[in-house]
């Protein structure tokens, strides 16, 4: 991050941890779209089982 010529974190260091914590939240959420995107995956095989379709 760059604001003008000067730069926002005076170490390399901090700048590595700040990146870090930005993530983790991303990941976070990847992670819960995928459980609900196999959930419902799930859910939709069940019911064409219960339906005969398979």
């Amino acid at each position: 991050m760059m604001d003008g010529d000067a730069g926002i974190f005076p170490i390399d260091k901090d700048y590595q941890a700040w990146l870090e914590v930005r993530m983790t939240p991303d990941e976070t959420e990847q992670m819960e779209r995928m459980a609900f995107y196999w959930k419902g995956r799930a859910d939709c095989y069940a019911y064409l089982k219960k339906m005969g379709a398979f």
